[in-house]
């Protein structure tokens, strides 16, 4: 039977063992027949001895009942048992009932009696309603939910005509618990087999794949072991040949570039231009700029695997740059670039040749200042027939010039004008291998010239002022002029073109000479 009301708080006054606090008397404070106060973090309690125990009063204000006081102030009653005769009424927290069915599933009915529903047979789930209650597998199975497979277990059918209608709703299934509830070991998964037949069935992950992927002429999707794979573009509505690159119109559409192709290890570029016209290509753009931007380059950089034995690697071979000459800004004349050209040296990549936006081609040097400038210590140009014959020209220190021919090739000169040699008062040398042959020393006088032997001794000089040639030699000593003899036999004459008047003449005949002068014979003299 229940306990009443009031057997509660008869229960909760023999309770001994309440939560003690700081202010409550000992024994010893207590003394028999006098009560002591105490106030507590519970409230006001009066203590008193009688036959050396101390018992303890809870105090109430006002009209609170010791009933309400209770309930307001105790927090922490244990109880070690309660034995109740009958049932417990739902009103006092029970559930009016005597005894609950196994595996069954509570329902509450107000007031009355709490109801319970029989789950313990496979399958079995409970339908709501007025009356809540039991439905079997086999009465579940016309509504797509299948016949029981084992405890704790429900299969569901899913397809079209069934509960779930997969041709019309979204079905979200959980594959970790489908996994660990069905299936089986090796590589699947549990997939809804939505065909005619309505069964559920176990799918491997390479047949879920194969499902996925389709058709490759269709889908573009291929499977490779347990990986999808994209194959082949086609699909998607892109049309094209083998290797060509996409590209995106803006607009979402891709499309195959026919002139663009990459076969894996060659980009091939093709542009259709205008014969005689110019067709760009490939264009590279350095969207850097600032103020300050001469020597900005754009450069194109060229690489080289070389040879380790098992770790070979990457080194810089060459870069084709386009550089600012100065600092471009949008006014035109200020737009000059010049293009560089540069080779690896010992593993370090540095210019070797530059044309300017003149025009103007340096080799060697940055700043040619003409249409080739070549700069070297050595040998500066060398112009070749073959691998044997060939003509050097070399630049020496004080601008000292050298032309060289190879093997015993001579040196001609076909010039339409004159031949100007400008020694600025200097020397007309002429050597024989290394030796001296003739030197013309270019006298400081306009119009003089002296011609030196080997030994560089003075043989004759032409006096640019007098116009007169003057032949040194010592007195008395010999010395002599070879003439090739004429077909008139006059060799050193003046006078008209005609020589028949106003003229003088030295002569040799057969063996004699004559001097002459106007038309007679002035005398000769034999050998």
């Amino acid at each position: 039977m229940a306990m009443t009301r009031q057997e509660r708080i008869g229960l909760h006054k023999k309770q001994e063992r309440m939560q003690l606090s700081k202010e409550i008397p000992a024994n010893a404070d207590v003394i028999e027949g006098s009560p002591v106060y105490r106030q507590t973090h519970k409230g006001l309690y009066q203590y008193v001895k009688f036959n050396g125990r101390v018992y303890s009063h809870l105090l109430t204000e006002g009209t609170k009942t010791l009933q309400e006081e209770i309930n307001d102030t105790v927090e922490n009653i244990t109880v070690e048992e309660i034995t109740i005769d009958g049932t417990l009424d739902v009103s006092s927290g029970g559930t009016g009932a005597t005894t609950l069915t196994v595996d069954g599933v509570l329902f509450g009915n107000g007031t009355a009696a709490i109801s319970a529903v029989d789950l313990s047979t496979n399958g079995n789930i409970v339908a709501g309603g007025a009356a809540p209650a039991a439905v079997t597998g086999a009465n579940l199975a016309g509504s797509g939910l299948g016949a029981t497979t084992g405890n704790g277990t429900l299969v569901l059918a899913v397809g079209a005509g069934t509960l779930i209608d997969v041709g019309t709703n979204d079905v979200s299934v959980d594959l970790n618990e489908a996994a660990a509830a069905v299936m089986a070991a090796g590589d699947g998964i549990i997939f809804v087999d939505a065909d005619d037949s309505n069964v559920a069935k176990q799918e491997t992950l390479q047949d879920l794949l194969d499902t996925v992927a389709g058709t490759v002429g269709t889908t573009g999707l291929d499977r490779s072991g347990a990986t999808l794979v994209v194959s082949d573009l086609h699909p998607v509505g892109v049309s094209g040949s083998n290797n060509q690159l996409l590209t995106d119109d803006g607009d979402g559409t891709v499309t195959s570039e026919s002139q663009l192709s990459f076969d894996g290890d060659v980009l091939a570029i093709t542009g259709t231009g205008t014969a005689k016209g110019n067709k760009d290509i490939l264009t590279i753009t350095n969207d850097v700029n600032a103020a300050d931007m001469d020597g900005t380059e754009t450069s194109i950089l060229f690489n080289q695997w070389y040879y380790d034995g098992s770790s070979p690697a990457v080194a810089d071979a060459g870069r084709i740059s386009i550089g600012t000459e100065n600092d471009w800004t949008s006014t035109t004349s200020t737009q000059d670039s010049y293009m560089a050209f540069e080779t690896a040296l010992n593993g370090t990549v540095s210019e070797m040749a530059r044309i300017t936006s003149a025009g103007n081609v340096g080799i060697n040097v940055t700043d040619p200042d003409v249409k080739l400038e070549v700069l070297s210590t050595s040998t500066q140009q060398k112009w070749s027939y073959d691998g044997d014959s060939y003509a050097t020209l070399q630049i020496g220190a004080s601008s000292g010039t050298t032309f060289t021919t190879a093997e015993s090739g001579d040196l001609h000169l076909d010039i339409a004008g004159d031949i100007v040699l400008s020694a600025d008062g200097g020397n007309v040398t002429f050597l024989d291998g290394s030796s001296l042959a003739l030197n013309i020393d270019m006298d400081d006088t306009a119009g003089d010239a002296v011609f030196k032997d080997a030994g560089n001794a003075e043989i004759f000089r032409i006096d640019g002022s007098s116009d007169s040639l003057t032949i040194k030699g010592s007195y008395m000593s010999d010395f002599s002029i070879n003439i090739e003899p004429q077909s008139n036999g006059r060799h050193l004459a003046t006078g008209d073109a005609d020589y028949q008047q106003n003229y003088s003449w030295i002569g040799l005949y057969d063996q004699q000479a004559a001097v002459g002068e106007h038309d007679a014979e002035f005398g000769d003299w034999g050998e």
